[in-house]
């Protein structure tokens, strides 16, 4: 199915038994500043670095098609949920893990949709 990796294909990309793929993850390269967001995300949330694997790619792992069944755009950054739902676009991640782990401290969401809009300008 479009944009969802099968759970062997997953481990295998990831060089993983299928026991060890449990948390969602991350694709991040050194010098990406879309992927910088979520990197930020994580470090200033709470508990945010123990629920979700990094993993650091190369160019050269960009250009995959394994890497392309996470991205189709073959850039970083990239998210696999748990489910194996893939998700790109930096701006889509950060929102759907807000929304997901919206209990840990601190909250990026203003409470008001006045403070969301004016968050979103």
């Amino acid at each position: 199915k479009d944009g969802v990796l099968s759970y062997e294909g997953l481990c295998g990309f990831l060089g993983q038994q299928p026991s060890q793929a449990k948390k969602p993850i991350f694709f991040d390269m050194k010098h990406s500043n879309n992927a910088a967001r979520i990197r930020l995300w994580m470090m200033l949330k709470e508990g945010a670095q123990d629920l979700i694997d990094v993993r650091m790619l190369t160019y050269p792992e960009l250009k995959t098609p394994e890497f392309a069944e996470v991205n189709p755009l073959k850039k970083v950054p990239g998210l696999i949920r748990s489910d194996g739902v893939t998700v790109f676009e930096s701006f889509v991640i950060l929102e759907y893990l807000e929304d997901k782990h919206r209990a840990l401290s601190p909250s990026f969401k203003p409470l008001t949709a006045e403070g969301r809009q004016l968050m979103q300008l």
